[in-house]
């Protein structure tokens, strides 16, 4: 799995936390759902050569695009749903591989 990290400002991610200075107009904000679609994913060597990863088919991903999703539905994350979904998967690391 190629995992990611959901952020704001440099912060990790919490229903419960607030972030401010936020936007032009140095908001605070408050999240209550953090999803979002990932596509053209590619890995970087370190001699800058990019190589595309194909998303394998599942509950998350379908035609290269992945829904990835930081929150679990639990208390101040109310309005977001039970699964979550931190990364990708390639179909090399398909679920059956990673047991």
């Amino acid at each position: 799995m190629i995992n990611f990290a959901a952020e704001i400002s440099g912060q990790p991610f919490a229903c419960d936390a607030t972030f401010a200075d936020i936007g032009s107009t140095d908001a605070a904000v408050r999240g209550t759902d953090f999803p979002l679609y990932v596509s053209g994913v590619e890995m970087i060597a370190a001699d800058g050569t990019r190589s595309p990863v194909t998303l394998a088919e599942s509950a998350f991903q379908h035609a290269g695009t992945a829904l990835l999703d930081f929150e679990d539905g639990s208390t101040a994350c109310a309005n977001g749903t039970a699964p979550l979904n931190t990364g990708v998967v390639p179909p090399f690391l398909t679920a059956q591989r990673l047991i």
